[in-house]
């Protein structure tokens, strides 16, 4: 009988034994699953800012190639103009020419037939090619006008606020307009200026 007593007392023993020790290893478990758990949380959340920052730099990267993508398109633009400078300031001379002749007053109506004729293709080659006319904004000082050229003749004024403005536009400009903020002046116009008068 004591025998048996012994033997159940020592599996007691070895089954609350058993129990502390699982459940020592369990709580132990437990914590290494907590802190892998908390390990693989900062580094999602480390891999997501590298993510992010990534994003950002490849937004900047992006930006910064369109920028310069349309930089060396611009200046494409204007090296392609720069190459057929020369051609478009010939025909531009060829139309101002045909222009100079008073068509009404021509009496021979081939010649009137051949400088309409010259005219028109002269202006559909320009403006196929981008060229147009180009008026400087009147009343502006000329100085701050692009693309213009102030005539010898001169508009005597006593208004100092009017000195070197443009008062008319005697023969108008050509040039090539490459987008709202871009402008190739060919040819300057040509325009009438104020002169202050020297007895104010």
């Amino acid at each position: 009988m004591l025998y048996e007593i012994i033997i159940i007392v020592l599996i007691i023993f070895v089954s609350i034994w058993l129990s502390w020790w699982f459940k020592k290893n369990l709580n132990n478990t437990d914590d290494l699953i907590d802190e892998e758990s908390e390990n693989n949380l900062n580094n999602l959340k480390n891999i997501t800012n590298h993510i992010n920052d990534t994003n950002e730099l490849l937004k900047t990267y992006k930006k910064v190639i369109e920028e310069k993508t349309t930089e060396l398109n611009f200046y494409k633009q204007g090296a392609d103009v720069s190459k057929h400078k020369s051609l478009y300031l010939n025909l531009i001379d060829i139309l101002n020419f045909a222009k100079s002749f008073d068509i009404s007053k021509q009496d021979n109506e081939k010649t009137k037939n051949y400088l309409l004729a010259v005219q028109d293709k002269v202006e559909i080659l320009l403006k196929s090619s981008g060229v147009v006319e180009y008026y400087p904004i009147i009343g502006k000082n000329v100085m701050m006008e692009k693309g213009c050229t102030a005539s010898p003749n001169t508009k005597k004024t006593d208004d100092q606020s009017k000195e070197n403005c443009i008062n008319k536009i005697l023969k108008p400009g050509y040039c090539i307009v490459l987008n709202e903020n871009d402008t190739i002046h060919l040819k300057d116009a040509l325009v009438e200026i104020f002169e202050l008068n020297k007895n104010v």
